[in-house]
């Protein structure tokens, strides 16, 4: 796969008009959108397909890197953390924890402020690997401690999702 997708960079540059950089960017976002759909796609071997997700979000983070590209860094992070977390190969716990890095790393990018659904649909799938974590491994740990962690972030996460509706439903044209 990666040995594709360095021919394909090799090609782009020898065809493109614009610069070198460009022609990444455009690159990594064509395996980018690849690694999306791939992921999603019903048919064929599930496992399989996710795990050429993860090498396309993992191939293009050579490109769209947190100083360079930060805003589609994160949303690679964010993919990366989703297709780690339903994946079906490998070490489950392994699966779930580089799931959770991803959703830690795209923190970086998705903060409260600046981007509120992105940061809420992020706690909400961090919360929901780190149960299954929990469930599997069968840590002891103080419940209640994490238990007020979570509830505070889902507060928060909730919050975000009934402004963004009353928005939706405020913008909205009325029949």
């Amino acid at each position: 796969m990666l040995n594709c997708c360095v021919i394909g960079l090799k090609i782009t540059y020898y065809f493109a008009e614009e610069s070198s950089y460009k022609a990444d960017q455009a690159l990594a976002g064509v395996i980018g959108n690849f690694g999306v759909l791939i992921a999603q796609f019903p048919h064929g071997n599930i496992a399989n397909n996710l795990d050429i997700a993860i090498a396309c979000y993992e191939v293009i983070e050579i490109i769209f890197n947190f100083d360079n590209c930060h805003k589609f860094w994160g949303i690679s992070k964010m993919n990366l953390g989703t297709a780690y977390g339903n994946r079906i190969y490998g070490d489950q716990i392994e699966n779930l924890e580089k799931a959770l890095l991803a959703y830690q790393d795209a923190l970086k990018v998705y903060s409260y402020e600046e981007f509120a659904i992105e940061w809420a649909k992020n706690q909400n799938n961090r919360i929901s690997f780190y149960i299954k974590k929990n469930r599997i491994t069968k840590m002891k740990f103080d419940y209640c401690e994490i238990l007020e962690n979570i509830v505070k972030v889902c507060n928060l996460v909730s919050d975000i999702f009934k402004k963004n509706l009353l928005k939706c439903q405020f913008l909205s044209p009325k029949p």
